[in-house]
């Protein structure tokens, strides 16, 4: 190979180099990732100059197949709240660098290391918020911040129980932190505290009302009797 040729080549190699955020190198286990997933994402999200959305044509381009082909693909990264968007209007990294940002922080606060514990802690947060947000069409509330925080500090729910309740209310129609609240409440009564519990709970059969045995209906007969021999007639 002449040295010119090797030249031109490490040129347009060096030309076509996608850029990766160290961070999501480091942090993809945080995120749920495996390293296979870790490689479809960074084919989804090549980074291209002046490209604010990823659109569903080049995704299909990347990965060699259809456009509803290619949805599929991205889609479970959208389930994650690692992406958002849709085929139609294209997709954006924003969450993913939310929650790569919310890492960061931890990283921060923890002066050198990390601290696994405040770490999910602060994720699940994260995670919440944004589907409370997502599900409300609006920013949170100081006061519905707390709430949340309440229920993952204080009462050590799941935050995927959480989720679960959020989930049920906006099938009901009453998306309010109050029915939410509620939700959890009876839960907590009835002991369940995954979403495995709850989905326990409602295979469950209802409790059937005690068999009335001959010893009740006879203590009935006794009363009636009873209530008819002392009844005043007009």
């Amino acid at each position: 190979m002449s040295r010119n040729i090797y030249y031109e080549f490490m040129q347009d190699l060096l030309a076509d180099t996608v850029t990766v955020p160290h961070l999501l190198l480091t942090d993809y286990p945080h995120l749920g990732l495996t390293e296979k997933e870790l490689v479809v994402l960074l084919r989804i999200i090549r980074f291209r100059p002046g490209q604010v959305r990823l659109q569903i044509a080049d995704i299909a381009a990347e990965f060699g197949v259809d456009k509803q082909q290619a949805a599929a693909i991205v889609q479970p990264f959208v389930a994650r709240d690692l992406l958002t968007g849709d085929a139609q209007k294209g997709y954006s990294c924003a969450p993913l660098f939310s929650q790569l940002h919310e890492g960061w922080v931890v990283g921060k606060a923890d002066g050198s290391g990390r601290s696994p514990a405040a770490d999910k802690n602060l994720r699940a947060q994260g995670l919440i918020y944004r589907r409370f947000e997502k599900e409300l069409g609006k920013p949170l509330s100081p006061m519905q911040n707390e709430k949340i925080a309440h229920w993952l500090d204080e009462e050590h729910l799941d935050p995927e129980l959480i989720c679960e309740a959020l989930r049920r209310a906006v099938l009901q129609g009453k998306i309010s932190f109050a029915y939410i609240d509620r939700i959890l409440d009876d839960w907590q009564q009835k002991g369940f505290r995954t979403v495995a519990d709850v989905t326990e709970g409602d295979a469950r059969p209802a409790k059937e009302a005690p068999r009335r045995t001959n010893k009740d209906a006879a203590k009935d007969t006794g009363k009636e009797e009873l209530y008819a021999r002392y009844r005043f007639t007009e």
